[in-house]
């Protein structure tokens, strides 16, 4: 039947026959020996060509079909028609004009690559109305820098250039690339206005001067002064004024004036929406400085990041007294001091297993001051209320969260805890001088209730202190100095018989814990790859720790009193442990706008000192919809354990509570376009999780240890997925097919379709899963 529609789909009747369709086009590259820069320069002519093939709809039916079949309709104005006319694409009609303007743009830019001897040509084959062009490309010599010298016309632009020469983008051996030279011309420009020299651009860089033998070439690259001036004009800073309140477009009332660390404020009111010492903080521009593009951009940032401000601007002028000083005006805007906002999130996922739907929606309200005490710190309550439902019997719910939380944010670093200068102090012998991080100070009080119906409820509450700041603009530091967390668990009735059979899961819900962290609680690294070739990744790591120096402190009195007691506080009984998570996520694009998204995952959790089991609530789990989407939250392991039998009863239980000590996941995902804002994927997932072999292992859940068979132990899933994108959010179908279990069945065997077992559509739909949700999982 498929093969009828696409024949039906054939496009070539609608040519004349002078028309052929440009079906495909290939790039040839010769000249250059290495295959990994073929193959990158083959990924820099591809956006050059002039002409390029129609895509499929849903990779197979071609678009040009649709685009003919909607001119073909008379009711232009129908459904069908408009549908035809978003899913169509005119007709690629080889043009022998875009194939020589192809042509042209290779052979210039490989020109301004430094390839002065490069020869560019197509050719083209066509077949049944279709046409096939082939690119043939040979670079020849890559001309390179043999020398290069800069020459300045003014002495001590020259001295600041010879002194930053170790940044130089072209330097000996470099390649004669015009895009190197236009960067440097940018790096020059930057590093002389940083130097004070506001007015110099590009302009005043001479082209460069080459005098070429062989293969190679020496260069002067020459930098003028301005006409009739000996010298180009360094500047300083004469005067620095805030408007603190500026409103464009309204008259402004007889300003306040005020003065502070040599700033100028001014507001129309003598009560400032922030007071002038917090400000100054932030500005780095002071009078009497050199002019520098990097104090602009850094106070830029700093006021940005108050998040007070909605517009933002800083210029600069030359004083019309002294014509070697600049006055720099800051104009601020605020925002609205309090915000109030609410959103909501909803889920669905279908347990074959179990005969259930579940339906999940969260709401929340934010309350928000920005500028608390006039200083810039803002203050959010939050609260959240989150249920499940059992669509085949809605009178129940399956659970229910409910979560508190009061976040006072301060504009700059405080060291409270005096982690930073600890850490200061264990860096100096090193010799490295660390400076205090540019972050707000966070801190933050929350209460969390989770109640699983048929399994557990627990209560929660949290208290920390935050940093967050950013390294540059590809990394990023979170990191929770002091934290503790109290955790109140109970279980059902239900719930009891199951962990009977399995010790430690049983033990991980046991007491009440207190976490703590006196120093350092949590450090999370984050960093983003710049795109090179379409292709980019990035690396989420965190390390968490609990008890440590609770630890320590009890080993000490139990050393100075001979005594073996374990500090605890009322009925709670410290938890340590130490918690490690890698996340590593590689993003690739094609030339269709199709695109393939890996994410590896892995983590570890070890308890230590007079612990043997870590929180329930820390421990690892996969399955769901941002994780193995063939099986549900909690649904695959430890290990081979295999989940249990859904009740029969009228309490039927529907969820799932596996966690374990040690994870390992990842997941393939091909996405690509059908029409308009609908997407689609074909995914892959895998993982499973694991407990930590120990000294005693408890019989009944020997088969959830981590052991030298744990690939086997892998469970495994593919699915189809489409995706709504709504520009501020992504609504998100996914159906997950198991594949692999990570435990044997009767006869021990692991993948659910081979030979003797093959593939149908009930078994597919027995062993599928799925989830609605927002955003891609990854």
């Amino acid at each position: 039947a498929l093969a009828v529609l696409l024949t039906s789909c054939q496009t070539s009747r609608f040519l004349t026959q002078e028309e052929a369709l440009l079906s495909s086009y290939r790039i040839k590259v010769s000249g250059i020996s290495s295959d990994e820069a073929n193959s990158r320069l083959k990924d820099q002519l591809h956006p050059l060509v002039k002409q390029k093939p129609n895509k499929n709809f849903l990779l197979l039916f071609p678009r040009e079909w649709f685009y003919w079949k909607a001119k073909e309709r008379k009711n232009k104005d129908s459904w069908l028609t408009k549908s035809f006319e978003k899913m169509g694409e005119a007709p690629a009609i080889l043009d022998s004009n875009a194939c020589k303007a192809t042509a042209t743009n290779f052979k210039n830019f490989l020109y301004n690559m430094g390839y002065f001897t490069v020869t560019s040509s197509y050719g083209v084959k066509v077949r049944k109305k279709r046409a096939r062009v082939s690119y043939h490309v040979h670079t020849g010599p890559r001309y390179t820098i043999e020398s290069i010298d800069y020459l300045a016309e003014d002495s001590t632009i020259q001295e600041i250039i010879n002194r930053e020469r170790s940044s130089a983008l072209l330097y000996p051996g470099a390649p004669l690339d015009y895009g190197l030279f236009q960067s440097e011309k940018a790096r020059l420009s930057e590093l002389l206005f940083n130097h004070g020299y506001a007015e110099f651009s590009p302009v005043f860089i001479d082209p460069l001067v080459a005098d070429s033998s062989r293969l190679s070439a020496k260069l002067v690259l020459n930098i003028k002064n301005p006409d009739e001036k000996s010298a180009h004009t360094r500047f300083s800073i004469n005067r620095v004024s805030v408007n603190t309140d500026f409103r464009p477009g309204t008259a402004q009332a007889t300003p306040h004036t005020s003065c502070y660390d040599s700033i100028d404020f001014t507001s129309s009111s003598n009560r400032s929406f922030i007071r002038d010492e917090v400000l100054a903080g932030k500005i780095l521009l002071r009078p009497g400085m050199t002019a520098s593009k990097n104090l602009v951009d850094n106070t830029y940032s700093n006021l940005y990041h108050l998040g007070t401000y909605r517009f933002i601007s800083i210029e600069g002028k030359r004083d019309s007294l002294a014509i070697d000083h600049i006055n720099y005006q800051i104009q601020l805007s605020p925002n609205k001091k309090w915000i109030f906002d609410f959103g909501a999130d909803f889920n669905y996922t279908s347990i074959k297993k179990n005969a259930a739907t579940l339906f999940g929606i969260s709401g929340y309200t934010n309350l928000r001051n920005r500028n608390l005490f006039r200083r810039a710190a803002s203050n959010s309550i939050k609260f959240e209320i989150g249920t499940e439902l059992n669509l085949l019997d809605i009178r129940k719910f399956n659970s229910l969260s409910l979560h508190f939380s009061n976040d006072l944010s301060l504009a700059s670093f405080y060291d409270l805890t005096g982690t930073w200068a600890i850490f200061k102090m264990l860096s100096s012998p090193f010799g490295a001088g660390v400076l205090n991080p540019d972050s707000r100070t966070n801190i933050r009080l929350s209460a969390n209730y989770e109640n699983l119906v048929s399994l557990y409820k627990y209560t929660s509450a949290n208290t920390g202190i935050d940093y967050d700041w950013q390294i540059g603009p590809r990394r990023r530091i979170t990191m929770q100095t002091l934290g503790f967390s109290l955790y109140f668990p109970k279980t059902t009735a239900e719930f009891d018989s199951l962990l009977i059979s399995n010790r430690l899961l049983q033990s991980s819900f046991s007491d009440r814990r207190l976490l703590s962290a006196l120093f350092l609680d949590n450090v999370t690294y984050y960093y983003q790859s710049p795109q090179k070739r379409n292709k980019r990744y990035s690396v989420i790591a965190s390390f968490n720790m609990s008890g440590l120096e609770v630890n320590l402190a009890n080993s000490l009195s139990n050393a100075l009193t001979g005594k073996s007691d374990t500090f605890r506080v009322g009925e709670f009984t410290f938890s340590e442990f130490i918690k490690t998570d890698l996340d590593y996520r590689y993003y690739t694009s094609f030339r269709d706008k199709s695109s393939l998204a890996l994410r590896i995952s892995s983590g570890i959790v070890v308890p230590f000192g007079r612990s043997t089991t870590v929180p329930y609530i820390k421990q690892f789990y996969v399955g769901g919809p941002q994780s193995i989407r063939a099986w549900n939250l909690r649904e695959i392991g430890p290990g081979a354990i295999a989940p249990p039998e859904p009740d029969t009863g009228e309490s039927r239980n529907i969820a799932f509570f596996s966690a374990g000590d040690f994870k390992l996941e990842g997941s393939l995902e091909f996405r690509f376009d059908i029409f308009w804002r609908l997407k689609g994927a074909v995914f892959f997932d895998a993982g499973n999780i694991w407990y930590l072999p120990k000294k005693v292992i408890d019989p009944d859940t020997r088969a959830g240890f981590l052991s030298k068979d744990f690939y086997k132990e892998i469970a495994v899933g593919t699915g189809l997925g489409l995706r709504l994108d709504l520009t501020y959010f992504l609504f998100r179908v996914d159906v997950g097919f198991q594949l692999r279990n990570p435990y044997p069945d009767d006869q021990g065997k692991y993948w659910l379709y081979g030979s003797d077992n093959p593939v149908s559509f009930t078994k597919l739909q027995r062993n599928s899963t799925i989830h609605l949700a927002l955003d891609y999982p990854f």
